[in-house]
């Protein structure tokens, strides 16, 4: 999932979050890999054609919605609840992200990578990201040139050539890929990540 640049209203704290989204994947059907990516309204939830991002023939089917987390106390206990995203957000709300990948095809789909970006104006927020089945997640902090499981690692050299390693911390995340090394027929799995609004 990618967003343009967030905009923020003069003399508001709220930014507007209507923007041209992609969602990318990648599958392996032994033939070639490929990468699409279509136009819809991440935060009014207004996608084109059907409710499935890539529908038709394509043989990943993938539905991503998202939602604003909202907390509470109740009896001592933090409950939380889920409202549909608003065309505005404010400054330290939660949204998470959720991602249903299918292989709508009748052959095995192999090395399915669906993949999203951190949108500008949030950030990701650590150890949220989960995924059913046997999936690993990887992260990028360079705008998806290059993936890893945490920590990330940045390689710097000084002056003096002395080389040395810095950890990213997880608020400077660009990407976010899960990655299944094969889905049967019909199978699928369920994707979530959080980022909280600058």
């Amino acid at each position: 999932m990618y967003m343009n640049t967030v905009r923020s209203s003069p003399g508001s704290s709220e930014s507007s979050l209507k923007n041209v989204s992609c969602l990318y994947h990648r599958y392996d059907t032994s033939v070639s890999f490929k990468r699409q990516c279509i136009i819809f309204s991440v935060f009014l939830l207004v996608f084109i054609a059907s409710s499935q991002v890539f529908a038709g023939n394509d043989p990943l089917g993938l539905n991503m919605t998202g939602q604003i987390v909202d907390t509470s106390i109740t009896k001592g206990k933090v409950v939380e609840s889920f409202s549909p995203l608003p065309e505005r957000v404010t400054p330290g709300q939660i949204i998470q992200y959720d991602i249903v990948s299918k292989n709508n095809s009748k052959r095995p789909l192999h090395k399915v990578e669906p993949e999203g970006k951190i949108p500008p104006g949030t950030e990701y927020i650590k150890n949220s990201a989960k995924s059913t089945g046997n999936v690993k997640i990887k992260f990028s902090a360079d705008n998806g040139k290059s993936f890893s499981t945490p920590p990330l690692k940045l390689k710097t050299v000084l002056p003096d050539g002395t080389k040395i390693e810095k950890i990213i911390p997880p608020s400077k995340y660009t990407n976010i890929r899960f990655v299944t090394k094969s889905l049967k027929p019909g199978e699928s799995f369920t994707s979530a990540y959080r980022v909280i609004v600058k």
